[in-house]
């Protein structure tokens, strides 16, 4: 007699077999991102509603630089122990006289990224390798999108639970 395949086994597969650029949203002009001479400021008007930045070297080339997060923030607001001065890092005090330093200075420069070929497998083993929730979707270091776990969680869900 021949085996049963679980359907629901074969639903994972597919999802894992998907690729990124089958997932993410189209419209990467509703990215948050600014140029790498932009002024903490800004940064932080977007963080208002944001969870992150994505730092590109200017608007026209979209090279990505680094990103930040509103854990980035959260570091420099409130330090593990706050010294009486730190060299070569931002520094709470500064803001608090309205001295911000730019994004360039405060920025991840190393993010994490994937590409629109990778597969949602290696997105998922990468997320949570790197403790992160959001992926810039890159291609020739140009950033075209970015994919996140909730919008993987709503695919899965898709997928699973047609």
């Amino acid at each position: 007699m021949p085996e049963k395949k679980n359907p629901q086994i074969n639903n994972i597969q597919e999802f894992y077999d998907l690729k990124v650029k089958d997932v993410i949203d189209q419209r990467y002009w509703d990215l948050p991102v600014v140029s790498g001479d932009d002024d903490m400021h800004h940064v932080l008007s977007i963080l208002r509603s944001q969870y992150h930045v994505w730092i590109v070297d200017d608007l026209k080339s979209m090279k990505l630089c680094g990103v930040i997060t509103e854990h980035d923030v959260l570091n420099i607001l409130a330090p593990k122990r706050p010294p009486s001065h730190i060299f070569g890092m931002a520094d709470v005090q500064r803001w608090s006289r309205g001295r911000m330093e730019g994004v360039v200075q405060v920025m991840c420069r190393r993010p994490i990224t994937c590409k629109p070929d990778d597969l949602i497998h290696d997105v998922l083993v990468k997320m949570k390798k790197h403790s992160v929730r959001r992926l810039p979707v890159v291609k020739k270091k140009k950033i075209v999108g970015e994919i996140t776990f909730h919008t993987l969680l709503n695919k899965y869900y898709d997928i699973i639970l047609p």
